[in-house]
């Protein structure tokens, strides 16, 4: 089962990713001491390659059954938990930079419509000079 969202990598960037919900090989849980995916061993500081391939014995009380009964559905909700935060910040972030950005582009506007008001008013009063100073040399 795969989950499609929109992670936080920076605020100028939010990647649509695709994450495994739970690693599961047709319908069987991954064996233990393995890991799936290079995107978990690297999660883990291991290298895909260099995992062990034979599952290690061990002994886990209570029975692996109960143990996976009590934790899918834990890490089920953290995942879904995790994933809404992420999106959450993802979302935040994209809003910050298109508020940030109409800020921008409203200074840009407001300073040209400013300099061209300044330039007509600066026009219009040097007109005004030059009719007074016109009308007294007649």
């Amino acid at each position: 089962m795969r989950l499609l969202l929109n992670h936080f990598k920076s605020t100028a960037s939010q990647p649509t990713v695709v994450e495994t919900f739970l690693p599961m090989n047709d319908g069987m849980p991954a064996a233990p001491g393995r890991v799936h995916s290079r995107f978990a061993a690297a999660e883990y500081g291991l290298e895909a390659e260099a995992m062990p391939s034979e599952p290690c014995d061990m002994i886990i009380e209570p029975s692996p059954e109960e143990l996976l009964n009590e934790l899918i559905p834990k890490v089920q909700r953290l995942k879904i938990y995790t994933v809404l935060l992420d999106s959450n910040a993802a979302e935040h972030a994209a809003r910050t930079v298109a508020m940030q950005t109409a800020t921008d582009n409203g200074n840009d506007l407001l300073e040209s419509l400013t300099l061209e008001y300044n330039k007509g008013r600066q026009q219009k009063i040097t007109s005004e000079i030059l009719d007074i100073v016109g009308g007294s040399l007649q």
